[in-house]
């Protein structure tokens, strides 16, 4: 009379049993779980890239590169701005002080 019962009604208490005990597994490594969205910086840097295409370096500077450093200088905190700019794309490296 076996072969009219569906293998998980012979098996429904086994299973429901793994099921719970694979869940509170799973629940209690979630909480002894150590994990940070964003590694912790031990460097205050930051650095902005913008490319706009095949604009001139000196439009780049001009029209990019300038207003953005000026932009990042009224930053409470900054202290080094260094900037690198290239056909169509500049580099701003913005280092803050220790103590914000």
């Amino acid at each position: 009379m076996m072969s009219s019962k569906n293998y998980f009604q012979v098996f429904a208490k086994p299973i429901v049993f793994v099921a719970i005990l694979l869940t509170a597994a799973g629940l209690f490594s979630y909480t002894r779980m150590q994990t940070n969205l964003f590694p912790e910086v031990l460097f205050p840097r930051i650095t902005i890239i913008a490319d706009v295409g095949q604009l001139p370096i000196d439009r780049m500077m001009i029209t990019v590169t300038k207003p953005i450093e000026t932009a990042v200088k009224r930053v409470q905190g900054v202290t080094i701005v260094k900037s690198s700019t290239t056909r169509g794309t500049c580099t701003i490296d913005v280092f803050f002080s220790m103590g914000f």
